[in-house]
């Protein structure tokens, strides 16, 4: 398996077509308020309910740092709805005190079972780094 560091980075287009009625195109650009797709709308209604959530240099993801007791009561709320999360093919994790929302089927598990796939890698010939509790899927995987 594997290739150069260049494809390794490289945006997986055909993958990334199989999330992209939650995140809309990837390479679509644009202010997160503007974006199409379940993500975004996501994005939208913590907004509309006080929340901040950043989508700075992300065009499949984004994340919300709550500061004060009322917003981390409400992004529980929303992190707690799994199958609300579920239903708009979204999930989370946290980071480093921070919740992240993404494509469920992307993340950071999926998307190492994904790679080990296509470049015909088994999990004993894989590793894994890691810093917080929203890499064990990764770690998982490997």
């Amino acid at each position: 398996g594997g290739g150069d560091i260049g494809e390794a980075m490289a945006l997986d287009t055909e993958w990334a077509k199989g999330f992209e009625g939650v995140t809309g195109p990837l390479d679509a650009g644009g202010r997160a308020e503007e974006r199409e797709g379940t993500l975004w709308d996501l994005f939208r209604e913590l907004r509309a309910m006080g929340l901040n959530p950043d989508a700075k240099g992300y065009s499949g993801c984004f994340r919300v740092d709550c500061q004060t007791p009322d917003a981390v009561s409400k992004i529980q709320k929303v992190a707690q709805d799994k199958a609300g999360l579920s239903s708009r093919g979204l999930a989370h994790a946290m980071n480093l005190g921070k919740y992240d929302f993404f494509p469920a089927v992307a993340g950071k598990g999926n998307t190492v079972l994904h790679l080990m796939a296509k470049w015909g890698l088994k999990p004993d010939e894989c590793v894994a780094m890691f810093d917080d509790d929203n890499d064990l899927p990764m770690a998982e995987a490997c």
